[in-house]
């Protein structure tokens, strides 16, 4: 069922529960960087996570390749109809505290949304990345989690990132610089 310009289209509840429960994590590791939150969320599709996320941030940004997307993009929040190699070059807004990577599901792909990510993000920032936990095989299509299993699993050897992936399909994997925790510059920022 299609949804209106301003709410998503409809889903079944029971699928909503069993596979929509890691916007919560992503909204409450927001809510640590406090008012001033800067989110940006890569691959929108149907903006489930961004509208669940954008109220514990200040400004929210949402990317896709679909023009359908920006119709279903929370209120005050900006979309870019772009691919992401296209965007990270482009962004003027605030250096973001936390990035949501759920676009093109490829290896190579993920790894380069990665890599541009970090290099936006702002100090002690987080990056989450989506579909890192296939049930199996089939959970690894391009159409599904792609590489991203394939990527996180790299990553846990990194010696400049740390992670943590919550072990329930489909999978939230956090990054995050080595020794850059929540610091105390959030408290600056607050003040």
């Amino acid at each position: 069922m299609e949804g209106s310009p301003t709410s998503p289209p409809e889903v079944s509840a029971g699928w909503y529960q069993a596979f929509h429960w890691y916007p919560r994590i992503i909204a409450a590791t927001c809510s640590f960087y406090g008012e001033r939150c800067v989110y940006v969320e890569i691959g929108v599709w149907r903006c489930f996570a961004i509208n669940e996320i954008a109220p514990a941030c200040a400004e929210a940004h949402g990317v896709d390749t679909n023009p359908r997307s920006g119709e279903w993009m929370p209120p005050g929040s900006r979309f870019w109809n772009m691919r992401s190699d296209d965007f990270f070059p482009a962004y003027d807004g605030a250096q973001p505290h936390v990035i949501f990577i759920d676009g093109d599901h490829r290896y190579e792909q993920v790894r380069r949304d990665l890599e541009n990510s970090l290099r936006l993000l702002r100090e002690a920032g987080i990056v989450f990345l989506h579909d890192t936990w296939p049930r199996d095989e089939n959970d690894t299509d391009p159409q599904m989690g792609g590489g991203v299993w394939r990527l996180a699993e790299e990553l846990t050897t990194s010696r400049e990132l740390e992670t943590f992936t919550w072990p329930r399909f489909p999978g939230l994997t956090a990054v995050r610089r080595r020794g850059e925790g929540l610091g105390r510059g959030h408290l600056r920022e607050r003040s």
